[in-house]
């Protein structure tokens, strides 16, 4: 049996060319969208979770000083 990598391009192109001109119900190409927007998710490339709000928080506070640091006002 094919691994499912091999199986996944000849699904894509079917469902992005030859469904695409077929006269397809609502539902179905709904469904069809759907399927093509997984495909296209699942090829992004990975990335990191977004951090905790208070992790967050701390790592934008430090920006702030080592830029006021850098940048200090003067005040006549």
């Amino acid at each position: 049996m094919e691994k499912l990598e091999e199986l996944l391009p000849g699904i894509e192109k079917f469902l992005r060319t030859t469904l695409a001109k077929e006269s397809l119900s609502a539902f179905a190409e709904n469904r069809r969208l759907s399927f093509v927007e997984r495909l296209d998710i699942l090829q992004l490339p990975p990335h990191l979770p977004p951090k905790p709000d208070g992790e967050r928080m701390q790592i934008q506070g430090r920006k702030l000083q080592s830029q006021a640091r850098a940048n200090p006002m003067k005040i006549s």
